[in-house]
């Protein structure tokens, strides 16, 4: 009985560690849990505080214990975090993901965070992109697809709230562009359905990138 008890417990606590899981994987896509490295398969569980890493021409689509799915985008790299009584956390060292968070998960407060290099991005839905721009990952940018997305740069207190259709260039810890309508962010493949044969994003990042920084909207 002793013995039956200690195995449920094990099998508890492993299922508990389990943050996500691995729906769809092209290419070669590696995950590291702790010192542990192993090759990214369909249905397979993710353990908290794992980094998932996508090699050249590859993609992963990952769904998180909340309902939230990430699609990450080829030479992409994160870390997904949850801890109790607290919104998951992703955090983005390089490339670019899509974000989905369920509609039912937001609420007035941050349901979901996304930090990287320059920023925190706090999340009250739905959908929104986040990539490294051109130069040597040190600025980034991001768009909305559905609901809105708060800002913040690491160096400041204040939020830019970007909302859907709109997009930012985060140019620094100081610095985050005003919040512009981008007509190209209906052209990203938004697609997180892992039974789908079309989900890799076929918009040139570098027009897009471009598009930000040159076009006047006003």
């Amino acid at each position: 009985m002793f013995k039956i008890f200690i195995t449920l417990f094990i099998i508890f606590n492993i299922q508990a560690n389990d943050v996500g899981q691995i729906l769809y994987v092209k290419g070669i896509v590696k995950v590291k849990t702790g010192e542990n490295v192993s090759n990214a398969e369909k249905g397979s569980p993710l353990k908290n505080k794992s980094i998932i890493q996508s090699g050249k021409d590859s993609l992963a689509i990952i769904s998180l214990s909340d309902g939230s799915k990430i699609k990450l985008n080829s030479e992409s790299k994160i870390i997904v975090s949850i801890s109790k009584n607290e919104p998951p956390q992703v955090g983005l060292f390089n490339g670019s993901s899509f974000f989905s968070v369920l509609k039912s998960k937001v609420m007035k407060q941050d349901k979901f965070i996304v930090k990287t290099k320059n920023a925190a991005l706090g999340v009250r839905g739905t959908q929104f992109f986040v990539s490294y721009g051109k130069k040597s990952g040190q600025d980034e940018w991001m768009c909305v697809n559905e609901g809105e997305v708060a800002v913040r740069p690491k160096g400041k207190a204040t939020k830019v709230l970007v909302k859907k259709g709109e997009g930012v260039q985060i140019k620094s810890k100081q610095e985050v562009s005003t919040p512009k309508p981008l007509a190209w962010t209906q052209k990203l493949n938004w697609n997180f359905n892992e039974n789908s044969s079309e989900l890799e994003n076929k918009v040139n990042i570098e027009d897009a990138y471009t598009d930000i920084l040159d076009q006047d909207y006003d």
